[in-house]
């Protein structure tokens, strides 16, 4: 269960600090401190995906999650006493950008990987959700530039398409609301009042 915040956690709000990254840096000197980072692989702070996220005593929450359910899961992974909360907006939320970054994941994936595509791996590298990463593997397919095979447990069998395209204004539509609705989210988490965030 997750600690109930206002009394076992101590929330830090840095969302407006014109610099985090010094106030991290300080922080890492406490090995009981884990930094939650996706979608910003150029941040020197040493943070890491949520699904390696282990216990610790302080969670920094440096980029901001694509919904609320991915917060609350981190939380529950960590369990921290502190939560300081950056929220930095990561890199592919725009349209383009998060299609032009998955497309490098999937030519990837069919050079070194056979084709095997794991959802979570480039959800976290995207600064996203699983949903929404499959939404824009379809817009791909759509586009005929991969076919997707198979979907097993989270993974994604991928192959290079041939080039035929169908329905890809409907897909590129759904991939734009998926994005729109987790900028929406992490509007929101910029500006609420963090204690009632976590206790709704």
């Amino acid at each position: 269960s997750i600690p109930e915040p206002g009394g076992e956690v101590a929330i830090l709000d840095w969302r407006w600090d014109s610099r985090p990254d010094l106030k991290v840096a300080e922080l890492q000197l406490d090995a009981q401190v884990q930094i939650w980072s996706e979608g910003r692989p150029d941040d020197q702070v040493g943070g890491k995906p949520g699904s390696e996220l282990e216990p610790a005593a302080t969670l920094v929450v440096w980029t901001a999650p694509a919904d609320r359910r991915n917060l609350l899961d981190a939380l529950e992974r960590v369990q921290p006493r502190q939560l300081i909360v950056v929220a930095l907006e990561p890199n592919y939320t725009r349209f383009e950008d998060y299609v032009r970054h998955l497309a490098g994941l999937v030519k990837f994936a069919l050079r070194k990987q056979e084709g095997c595509f794991n959802l979570l791996h480039a959800a976290e590298n995207l600064g996203s959700v699983r949903s929404t990463v499959k939404t824009g593997l379809e817009y791909l397919a759509a586009r005929g530039l991969v076919t997707l095979e198979d979907d097993l447990s989270g993974t994604v069998l991928l192959t290079a398409g041939k080039g035929d395209t169908i329905e890809v204004e409907g897909c590129a539509e759904e991939l734009r609301h998926s994005l729109l609705e987790a900028a929406a989210f992490r509007g929101f988490l910029k500006k609420c009042d963090l204690n009632k965030l976590l206790l709704n």
